[in-house]
């Protein structure tokens, strides 16, 4: 693994560890306090970390020389087919294979409509559904072959706008956010994917800015805006989203980021990090099932069950990721079907 991004195979667990802290104390109905502290960036560092290996590569020499319409037949398909067939097909297969026991635990009701809202239209597993809308609205910008990171910054700051815009008012007219696949919030991400492919562009100078004690100041102006976030109401909800709530979750991510680099190079970590979207997907299936048996078990559960529930789904989650990814990895992927039926013709004509 390259120096330069061994960060991003430690934040990416540390964002895991941090979701599945955050659902298995949603499952246990527990008041996770710290949820203050980590909740601005525990999701959104995989928004930025996304936009940071996008833009490494297409923004590279030679991707950017190429010219539009060789790139739309080329890397720009390819951006597209690993879009919908490593995020967005993926999504509708684990949220129906998360629908029935899900339902079933929590005693609801089972009609064409919940399934049709939890799987094809992505109401239910919500941070995919986004990072696909997002990477759509990227590969659209990648269309016009600029080269400056401005330009995809300026223009994701405007779909930003909109789509927070378009959230106020769904909120008040009372309408649905959540269909289809999230569109709002997937327009509000693509700003924090753009914001990735800048940290990339000025890494070392922002790395130069935050060396020994500097990063402290990071830390205190997360606390001062989270201060402020946490106990005064702000006016306007596009304000508060595109402002307040950005710089909390990109000095929050920082941090995170900065912390990940103090970190050696793992093997084991680098693997699992190739787990982590698969992780996601199992990320509130395990947790409620653990946490459903927990309670029945042992009844009210505590501060210690919490911790061990969480190491336990993140533990069972990640086997059963490997188990998948060894016996039915088409599961993630659903162009390794056709690979497996070439592989399998060329035995048979030999």
């Amino acid at each position: 693994m390259n120096k330069e991004i061994n960060w991003i195979n430690w934040a990416k667990i540390y964002g895991m560890l941090l979701v599945y802290l955050y659902h298995t104390s949603y499952y246990l109905h527990l008041p996770d306090s710290g949820y203050y502290f980590y909740g601005p960036f525990f999701v959104n560092v995989f928004l930025f970390i996304s936009g940071y290996l996008i833009f490494r590569k297409q923004l590279s020499t030679p991707v950017i020389d190429i010219p539009k319409k060789t790139w739309t037949q080329g890397e720009g398909r390819t951006m597209l087919s690993n879009i919908l067939f490593r995020i967005a097909l993926p999504t509708v297969i684990f949220s129906t294979i998360n629908f029935f026991p899900k339902k079933i635990l929590r005693g609801e009701e089972i009609d064409l409509w919940s399934f049709a809202h939890d799987t094809i239209l992505g109401g239910s597993l919500w941070f995919t559904c986004t990072l696909t809308v997002a990477e759509l609205l990227i590969f659209l910008l990648l269309l016009s072959r600029w080269r400056s990171i401005w330009f995809y910054v300026a223009y994701a700051f405007c779909i930003a706008t909109a789509g927070a815009f378009i959230m106020q008012i769904c909120v008040t007219a009372d309408i649905s956010l959540s269909v289809p696949w999230h569109y709002t919030q997937g327009m509000v991400a693509v700003l924090y994917l753009t914001l990735g492919g800048l940290y990339w562009k000025a890494e070392q100078r922002i790395d130069h800015i935050l060396r020994g004690s500097r990063w402290a100041m990071l830390f205190i102006v997360y606390l001062v805006v989270m201060f402020l976030t946490v106990n005064f109401a702000w006016q306007d909800f596009i304000f508060e989203t595109l402002f307040s709530d950005l710089i909390l979750n990109i000095t929050g991510v920082l941090m995170l980021i900065y912390v990940s680099k103090q970190f050696a190079a793992s093997d084991f970590v680098n693997k699992l990090a190739t787990f982590s979207i698969g992780l996601y997907f199992l990320s509130g299936a395990v947790p409620n099932i653990l946490a459903v048996a927990w309670t029945k078990v042992f009844g009210e559960a505590e501060s210690a069950a919490w911790i061990v529930l969480t190491v336990c789904s993140f533990a069972v989650s990640a086997c059963a990721v490997w188990l998948i990814k060894r016996y039915i990895p088409w599961l993630f992927d659903l162009r390794l079907l056709k690979k497996d039926g070439d592989r399998r013709n060329m035995v048979h004509s030999k």
